[in-house]
């Protein structure tokens, strides 16, 4: 069953060195607004095993417009905001551009 939504999207932050040479913590980017998405949630949690042999497990799968395929990859941070009210932030896992209609991410 999917739940209709609204999500949000930060980019993932690179490492950056100070004079030193020491790692520093970067500042997070601001939430950039996405628009409409359709979630599905997957109890339990599906298991997937990549092409390259990494094993991962996600709990939810997020459809998107495919526009966002070129700006959301693996390590940004999508924020979901449900129907209900429910707001929940978690890292993407993998993306699925294989449809033309959407692009699928898996969280």
């Amino acid at each position: 069953m999917r739940w209709n939504a609204i999500f949000r999207y930060r980019k993932a932050t690179t490492s950056q060195r100070d004079s030193n040479g020491f790692l520093t913590q970067p500042v997070a980017a601001p939430f950039v607004d996405g628009g409409l998405c359709q979630v599905e949630r997957n109890a339990p949690a599906q298991h997937r095993i990549a092409t390259d042999g990494q094993e991962f497990v996600y709990t939810y799968q997020i459809f998107v417009p495919v526009s966002f395929a070129t700006k959301i990859a693996i390590g940004d941070t999508l924020q979901i905001s449900m129907q209900s009210g429910e707001v929940f932030s978690s890292a993407v896992l993998g993306t699925d551009t294989t449809n033309k209609k959407h692009l699928a991410i898996w969280v």
